[in-house]
């Protein structure tokens, strides 16, 4: 498209079609403005097609506060899903919505993590430094539902990312409406309130007591609710499971 041609409208379409969360719309509406800034200095279009689409400032600022979890019939809902659709898929969901573990496509610790360092006759999963967004070694106890994936869908024959991993992670995405960090987020939340423990949790996930306290302490999630979460277990056995990976 040539730039003349892009409107407010057209602009407007984009951001609402791709965009997961109020701050990625605002980096994504921030970015073109910059550059249609650019094109507008450059003479390449009369106006800046930006000016009139919608801000989304107030919705950061209020999501700032606590952070956004999924309740635990939804991780109930996305794991039978993934058991069905795409079981290859599992353990690094597992990874993430049980232990926290950051998924960031950047800077994330899926991308980074061995199979070595992953436990489950320990119950121990280690975040090296190199792995470690925040640089810092850490190592997580996991809980016996998180073993018991991870156990269904061992991971020398189920990769942390497997190999079309970018599909089929947008293609939950999708599914399930998910944010960036909402795995992470109802990890840790749940964990608190199950754990009752600041401190723990600030070791145990790699965040500053400050941040465990200011987004995920007082939540509205409640005891029971942290209880059924760790009680979300694979229904299918390995030998079904073998027999799906192979046909």
């Amino acid at each position: 498209m040539r730039l003349e041609r892009l409107t407010t409208q057209k602009v407007q379409d984009y951001l609402d079609g791709t965009w997961t969360s109020a701050k990625n719309y605002e980096n994504i509406r921030g970015a073109l403005s910059h550059f249609l800034k650019w094109a507008l200095a450059g003479g390449h279009i009369k106006t800046d097609p930006t000016l009139g689409v919608k801000t989304l400032g107030k919705a950061i600022k209020r999501s700032r506060g606590i952070a956004k979890t999924i309740s635990p019939d939804q991780v109930k809902e996305l794991f039978e899903w993934l058991e069905t659709n795409a079981p290859e898929i599992v353990p690094a969901f597992a990874l993430m919505t049980f232990a926290g573990v950051r998924p960031c496509q950047k800077t994330g610790e899926i991308f980074k993590l061995s199979p070595e360092l992953v436990n489950v006759e320990t119950g121990i999963l280690t975040i090296t430094p190199e792995v470690s967004k925040v640089r810092e070694l850490r190592k997580f106890k996991m809980s016996p539902n998180l073993v018991a994936w991870l156990r269904a869908y061992p991971l020398d024959e189920f990769p942390i990312v497997c190999h079309n991993w970018g599909r089929l992670r947008d293609k939950v995405k999708r599914e399930f409406k998910l944010g960036q960090d909402v795995l992470r987020h109802t990890a840790i939340t749940y964990w608190v309130r199950h754990n009752k423990s600041i401190y723990d949790a600030a070791d145990q996930f790699g965040n500053s007591e400050s941040i465990i306290r200011k987004h995920y302490k007082d939540n509205n999630r409640t005891d029971e609710e942290a209880a059924e979460l760790f009680e979300i277990y694979p229904k299918a056995a390995k030998g079904e499971l073998l027999k799906f990976a192979a046909g």
